[in-house]
């Protein structure tokens, strides 16, 4: 083993995945950030075609924020574009056609 190559396995850190029984799952289809001094807002929620009295609307409902230092919010897109790369390589690349998976929130 080179010395480079000790130097990399000792700088290598063990992850654990603790439980986490109150954990909840939210559906989101929809993004919004926001950026301040030393963070960063991401807001996930769902969003649907509705119709008013002017027409056709699109709909938000917000379901969660995230607040992140903008190191957080790196390590966010790249465990992001790491989990895309291995979904292209699982299920193929395609373009979506509205949403159906979305559950029904009428």
């Amino acid at each position: 083993m080179s010395e480079n190559q000790a130097q990399q396995a000792a700088q290598q850190v063990r992850v654990a995945m603790l439980p986490a029984p109150d954990m909840k799952i939210l559906y989101a289809n929809a993004f919004q950030t926001h950026v301040g001094q030393n963070e960063l807002l991401l807001t996930a929620a769902v969003s649907r075609q509705e119709k008013d009295d002017k027409g056709p609307v699109l709909a938000l409902q917000p379901q969660v924020s995230l607040a992140m230092t903008p190191e957080g919010a790196r390590h966010l897109a790249s465990a992001l574009l790491q989990a895309l790369q291995q979904y292209d390589e699982r299920f193929g690349t395609h373009k979506e056609q509205g949403n159906p998976s979305q559950p029904d929130h009428k």
